[in-house]
């Protein structure tokens, strides 16, 4: 946190007796404030603060408080003796020195902090997703700014504080370009029709996402909101948008009625309101009449690609069609049980259309994650995958789902990591709307050490997608391979807060707790995540490992039967056999384990690098035999 007196220097010119005495007042008014929130007092610089805060939660209610204090001050005194500060806020890495601290995450926050108006405070945007949901002040976007000796633009955000002024006119325009598609309400009163329902809120979600100029929220952070009965502003809040779609279907028969809203969540006026009346074979064209009504209602237009894609969509079977959204429904659940059921309605919509190209990206995206949770062997599932994507991209070349998965295999079963991060950054490029491949894309800079570039890309991902339980997963991830465990813990608690259920958050929430040595608290972690999973083989790994770090070596031991028993019987990956042995100091065992995962192109080999489980093996033969094949640096 950087603060700053406005108009100081003026004022010393002009009096500076007065001046100083207001110096003094400010400093014996915010120094307990920082207290009260866990900040520590870097220095003062000028009639500054530099402050340094645990939690960015904390550091906002801090800043809030600050700004309440004196404001409630400034209406008992004269105004030429009122106190205002502007205040600034970054997350970041800090080097320190003594009592001091520098480092990139300094430079950033002093330059952000010149950005709040007086009595305001700005924050960048990775303080805003650190706190979105969590404080109850809201905050609006001031767009990306360009910030003296920072690479890159930075998102600022501001604190709507009760005094605030009304936001200036470009940020309530990019406001209303991020827009959020909620679930449409199936009111035909056939349960089983739910499944058209979120397909079709899918599929308007992809038509939206190719306006050009907007940010569309993703479906996994969209259907969170199914059924709550919120009001628009409220999700507005919390998603961080200023445009809403609403609307319901009512499907009879071989007819279906589409009534669709579209909602200026910051006035609550309607934008534009339409009703359609289509038969099954003529849903899809709607997804292009909305799309159109909403670039024109905000501004923009349809990019090329999205709009030749859709005018040049051939007719599809409505039953086709329908078996491919019950596809999508089950294997969107991201389950093992999902992912099959999923595959087997891809299967047999291919069965009566062998050219549809959504369903061959749905087939590609089931197996991809069916190997990377290691419920399938690499290399039954991967090879599957591949097939499947380039027989979707053969039919439709823009399909940004297939091109991901393409991307994901060339790195991490095939081992190319150029040519992954090439196919993966061709698609964010062309399609800046789909926030998975940013998370491959993260996942594939973990693997080669670029940590910047990794958080940079989960960081977008989430803009795009704040409720997604992966994504939240995928930053600490970045974290704790980056030996920042405190960080991991958080990221995994950002998550479990969305859903205490979602067994990864616990998982790595474990793990990250192991290594500051809370054994405890890492076990207790790691039982849930083994309940969660159904008792998952990576999740064994994970158990066996901190059992052994523990001390606990019969327990490991026991953890190893178990996954010897079930490697009889189905796909268990070497890798947890590896971790286990390497905390277990049998270097030996762990080598020739990370053997046989290099044979089944393991995909879990791709944090190996800097895996912390394997650092006892860093010269191990047989570990710099499988670093050298991965094509990875030790």
């Amino acid at each position: 946190m950087f603060t700053d007196i406005v108009g100081f220097t003026r004022l010393g010119q002009q009096d500076e007796e007065r001046a100083l005495s207001l110096l003094e007042e400010h400093r014996r008014l915010l120094r307990p404030v920082f207290s009260e929130y866990g900040g520590r007092e870097v220095k003062t610089i000028g009639d500054g603060f530099l402050v340094e805060f645990a939690s960015a939660v904390e550091a906002v209610r801090a800043s809030v408080a600050v700004q309440q204090l004196l404001h409630d001050r400034n209406d008992s005194v004269a105004p030429a003796n009122a106190i205002s500060v502007r205040i600034g806020l970054h997350v970041g890495d800090v080097v320190h020195d003594g009592d001091d601290v520098y480092g990139d995450a300094v430079n950033v926050a002093s330059r952000i902090e010149p950005l709040a108006e007086p009595d305001g405070v700005c924050l960048s945007e990775r303080v805003f997703l650190d706190v979105r949901n969590k404080v109850d002040c809201p905050m609006g976007s001031l767009g990306r700014r360009e910030l003296k000796n920072v690479e890159e633009p930075v998102e600022i955000f501001r604190l709507l504080l009760p005094w605030t002024k009304e936001s200036p006119q470009a940020s309530v325009l990019l406001e209303r370009r991020r827009v959020a598609v909620l679930p449409l309400v199936n009111i035909g009163g056939d349960p089983a029709d739910e499944y058209f329902a979120d397909g079709l809120t899918e599929e308007l979600i992809s038509a939206l996402s190719g306006i050009w100029g907007l940010r569309v929220i993703s479906r996994t952070s969209i259907m969170r909101y199914k059924g709550t009965g919120k009001a628009i502003p409220e999700i507005a809040r919390e998603l961080n948008v200023g445009t809403v779609v609403e609307g319901s279907l009512r499907k009879a028969g071989n007819q279906v009625r589409i009534s669709v809203q579209l909602i200026d969540a910051t006035k609550d006026e309607h934008l534009w309101a339409g009703r359609y009346d289509r038969e099954l074979k003529d849903v899809l064209s709607v997804q292009a009449e909305i799309a159109n009504h909403a670039a024109e209602s905000l501004g923009g237009s349809l990019l090329p690609q999205e709009l030749g894609r859709i005018e040049s969509g051939r007719p599809v079977d409505p039953e086709v069609h329908s078996l491919y959204l019950k596809g999508r429904f089950h294997a969107n659940k991201r389950t093992e049980e999902g992912l099959h059921r999923g595959i087997a309605f891809f299967q047999e919509a291919l069965e009566r259309d062998r050219g549809y190209a959504l369903a061959y990206a749905g087939l590609a995206d089931s197996y991809l994650p069916l190997a990377v949770y290691c419920h399938l062997a690499p290399r039954d599932a991967l090879p599957k995958a591949k097939t499947a994507a380039e027989r979707a991209l053969e039919v439709n070349s823009e399909l940004a789902e297939a091109r991901a998965v393409l991307g994901a295999v060339r790195s991490l079963y095939e081992w190319d990591w150029p040519g992954g991060v090439h196919e993966l950054r061709n698609v964010t490029d062309s399609n800046p709307n789909f926030p998975r491949a940013r998370q491959i894309l993260s996942e594939c800079y973990i693997s080669l050490g670029r940590f910047a570039e990794a958080e940079g890309e989960v960081r977008r991902a989430l803009d795009l997608d704040p409720l997604s339980l992966p994504i939240h997963t995928g930053a600490a991830l970045v974290a704790y391979y980056r030996r920042e465990y405190a960080a991991a813990i958080r990221g995994c608690d950002v998550a479990l807060d969305i859903d205490p259920h979602f067994f990864p958050a616990r998982m790595y929430r474990g793990l990250a707790c192991a290594r500051l040595g809370r054994f405890s608290e890492a076990l207790a972690e790691l039982d849930q995540a083994r309940s969660l999973s159904h008792s998952a083989n990576l999740v064994l790994g994970a158990v066996g490992e901190v059992n052994a770090l523990a001390g606990q070596r019969d327990d490991a031991g026991v953890v190893l039967r178990e996954l010897t028993e079930a490697g009889r019987h189905r796909y268990v990956s070497q890798y947890s056999f590896a971790r286990i042995c390497a905390a277990l100091g049998e270097t030996e065992k762990a080598g020739d384990s990370l053997i046989r995962a290099r044979q089944d192109r393991c995909p879990t080999l791709r944090f190996l690098p800097f895996d912390p489980a394997f650092d006892g093996l860093r010269d191990e033969p047989r570990y710099l035999e499988v670093i050298a094949a991965l094509g990875l640096a030790n």
